[in-house]
């Protein structure tokens, strides 16, 4: 576990790969960090990994690697890639790097912020129309990352990606790329930390966002909140069953969907009663 530290590779925008931190250690967890960097800040190398209230900068790939990640409450910048950006630049956020269709792993961002540096930003609004930021592009075959082509059509059959109840200038799910998705609601809660990466196994329910241990009907679990969807879970032999309740924003729905994922799948199953 790390807490409050910066961790900052300082070699500059056109000095390629700079890694500024890199973990390959199952069950981290990074609450309050700071990463800064450009070119591959952060190098979520494998295995189950989860940063909690993280700032991290960067500009090309600089978050990547092969883990099953779950990013909570971070804020996430682009900051100027090249000596003389003012030329134009196409930066990708993410870069994933899921080779074997049967790896569960993936990178999941939860109610985090995504923007531009002060600087950028400035650079950005003086001429919007050469400066392009995409959230992620494929790095291998089965990525799980993939708004922008990495080369040609590389991986753009193969790689997976979605987007659920995102908000702000950049949400317009019209001008995504074609393939991409949108996660079905009775889906959603399979990218929860506590489904994702069995993150109600091993991370502390305080650091989970809008947690309260209840108990209900004599089993101790979970209340989380995902997008409009409230869940309770709890373990039985690393089986996570949660029951949803669509809030609507006028009156309230109860939609009563028993639900079991796997922690190695992504397949529901379950009936509505």
């Amino acid at each position: 576990m790390a807490k409050d530290l910066t961790i900052q590779n300082t070699a500059g925008p056109i000095t390629y790969q700079a890694v500024a931190f890199k973990s390959d250690s199952d069950l981290s967890i990074i609450e309050n960090c700071e990463f800064l960097g450009n070119q591959d800040t952060l190098y979520a190398h494998s295995l189950r990994q989860f940063y909690k209230s993280c700032h991290i900068q960067g500009n090309v790939d600089f978050i990547f690697g092969n883990s099953a990640a779950v990013f909570q409450d971070c804020v996430i910048l682009v900051r100027p890639r090249q000596e003389n950006p003012e030329k134009g630049e196409s930066n990708a956020i993410t870069a994933h790097g899921r080779s074997d269709p049967a790896q569960a792993t993936g990178f999941v961002f939860h109610n985090c912020l995504i923007n531009g540096t002060d600087k950028y930003l400035a650079l950005y609004h003086s001429n919007p129309n050469v400066h392009k930021n995409f959230l992620g592009r494929p790095w291998r075959l089965y990525s799980r990352t993939g708004w922008l082509p990495w080369k040609e059509d590389f991986a753009l059959k193969t790689l997976y990606y979605g987007e659920f109840e995102n908000s702000g200038p950049g949400s317009d799910l019209s001008q995504r790329v074609p393939w991409s998705n949108k996660v079905p609601s009775e889906h959603v809660l399979a990218y929860s930390a506590q489904n994702f990466i069995q993150g109600n196994t091993w991370i502390p329910p305080s650091l989970l966002s809008s947690n309260v241990i209840r108990k209900i009907k004599g089993l101790e679990g979970i209340i989380s909140k995902w997008g409009s969807f409230v869940c309770f879970s709890f373990v039985v032999t690393n089986i996570t069953l949660c029951k949803l309740y669509k809030l609507e924003l006028v009156n309230v729905e109860l939609v009563y969907i028993y639900i079991t994922y796997h922690p190695m799948e992504h397949k529901k199953f379950g009936r509505k009663v």
